[in-house]
């Protein structure tokens, strides 16, 4: 090497180093991976917040993970198997809770002590779903209710007064063969009152009734689902969908929003206020309300949930990930999810704000007015547990008319005491 060679090679060393000394050499971003959303209208929110957050610094990189091929939550825990876990993942409390007690899910007391103030505008009880002894372990990013849609133009057509405050459920089927279609004239109904709720959402039913599946919905210790008002709850199902008739089956399972809208197989439908934003997209202006939830015996209790994000405990990048968590959790970016969507969120604020919109629902009071008696999902309905798993195929047995009340029932207790005895053994 020639000497003017030599000399230019050890001043460009010598300029590196001055300019890292200064920080004039950009250290390159950390990348955060982030599960992607399924449903579409959740995800067009999410990328939109990852292009503000990027634009607001670029420190940190945000790379989404799809679930293309796999359910949300095998996609999860098949990256953790590999040993190439998220940073962050979301699902429904029970989820995030039983992960957590599985040491899969990383504490976020020490980074709310430090800077989690913006927490404080959120409704405590959906903060609460993911805490456990006092530790915290995941951020709600929305707001659901278990709520009561109606069609407009089915109740216009049955010339039936719209529901309100205090209707039960007894009177739905009394009126139900109002709403009760055979339309295509092959003597088979197409159309009936009200849907059977999808997903969970036949558990508010049920509680309505008073039925409960244990003692204690979050540290079960006995199985009481062997009740009178289990066996009522039960029959009130089996016999609105097979006797009266006015009950859709099973089969008609789709999102609320499209069975009444589009499908128009249904009039009524209990589903979670998170469909709000199915409706939105569907037909914006008109068709369609909600209404206060009707009265069962014992109430009409609701559901309160919120999809949660979390921090996996082996996270590479946790640090960052709580900074990418506290940006999607600021005021403006669920404004920004109120305003894409149309949903109800976690920050007190901006929920006000959804509450005076002018847009449908018109009686958005019905939603919120369920959060004074709105419980959270029992631990015992994490989604692929085993009790889960046995409620739903009992559930659905008695709805499918597949297999009477009272043998559903004796399946259950005796195979919940049984799950019980291993639980404590361990």
């Amino acid at each position: 090497m020639s000497l003017l060679r030599r000399t230019l090679h050890i001043a460009w060393i010598f300029a590196l180093l001055v300019a890292a000394a200064f920080g004039i050499v950009k250290a390159q971003p950390v990348t955060v991976t982030m599960i992607e959303f399924v449903r579409v209208e959740e995800a067009e929110w999410q990328r939109e917040v990852i292009r503000r957050f990027h634009a607001s610094q670029d420190k940190i990189r945000v790379e989404l993970v799809s679930t293309a091929g796999s359910n949300l939550v095998d996609k999860m825990l098949s990256m953790l198997a590999s040993g190439t876990p998220l940073d962050i993942g979301y699902h429904d409390p029970p989820i995030v809770v039983s992960w957590a007690k599985d040491g899969l899910v990383k504490r976020l007391n020490p980074y709310i002590e430090r800077d989690g103030r913006f927490l404080e505008e959120f409704f405590p009880l959906l903060l609460d779903m993911t805490t456990v002894n006092g530790v915290r372990y995941g951020i709600p990013m929305d707001f659901q209710l278990a709520s009561f849609f109606f069609s407009t133009e089915r109740f216009q057509e049955a010339a039936v007064a719209e529901p309100t405050e205090g209707l039960t459920w007894s009177e739905i089927i009394e009126m139900g063969p109002k709403f009760v279609r055979d339309l295509n004239n092959d003597g088979a109904p197409d159309r009936w009152a009200v849907q059977f709720p999808r997903w969970l959402y036949w558990w508010t039913v049920l509680w309505g009734f008073g039925a409960e599946f244990f003692d204690d919905a979050m540290n079960p210790t006995r199985f009481i689902g062997d009740s009178p008002q289990m066996h009522d709850a039960l029959e009130f199902y089996r016999s609105a969908i097979h006797e009266k008739g006015v009950m859709a089956p099973r089969s008609v399972n789709g999102v609320s929003a499209t069975e009444i809208l589009v499908n128009q197989r249904v009039a009524m439908a209990v589903d979670g206020s998170l469909r709000v934003q199915n409706f939105h997209l569907l037909q914006p202006d008109y068709g369609w309300d909600a209404a206060p939830m009707p009265q069962g015996p014992a109430g009409n209790p609701s559901v309160i949930n919120g999809l949660t994000w979390f921090i996996f405990e082996d996270a590479r990048h946790p640090d960052e990930a709580w900074e990418v968590l506290k940006f999607f959790s600021s005021e403006e970016s669920l404004r920004l999810s109120y305003e894409m969507r149309g949903i109800l969120v976690p920050h007190r604020a901006v929920a006000l704000e959804w509450a005076a919109s002018p847009s449908l629902p018109t009686n958005k009071q019905a939603i919120l007015s369920h959060l004074a008696n709105a419980r959270p999902w029992p631990v015992t309905s994490a989604s692929g547990s085993e009790t889960l798993n046995a409620f739903v195929a009992g559930v659905n047995a008695v709805v499918d008319g597949q297999a009477p009340v009272s043998q559903v029932i004796e399946n259950w207790r005796s195979a919940m005491n049984n799950w019980l005895a291993r639980n404590a053994r361990n």
